[in-house]
């Protein structure tokens, strides 16, 4: 399966939570900005890297969570409202 053909099924399987995942990367890459202009260093990291990579696992986290939420068999309220939206 191609990565074209993932991202369209993952919008087909949830808008909402597609468009948040979209949201968290561009949030991961406008953090790059403050990466490269801040110089202070945390026990030897940049701090910016930390929320960096929480922006984007979260991301990878709620299309995980769109893809598996759409192939439950079970019909709960909570899962029509989120693959619906």
């Amino acid at each position: 399966m191609k990565t074209s053909e993932i991202l369209n099924q993952l919008k087909l399987r949830g808008k909402l939570l597609y468009y948040t995942g979209w949201f968290l990367i561009a949030i991961s890459i406008l953090m790059i900005i403050p990466l490269f202009i801040d110089s202070r260093l945390v026990m030897g990291i940049n701090p910016w890297i930390k929320p960096m990579n929480f922006c984007m696992s979260t991301a990878i986290y709620v299309w995980t969570y769109s893809w598996l939420l759409h192939d439950n068999d079970i019909q709960k309220p909570w899962h029509t409202s989120l693959s619906q939206a």
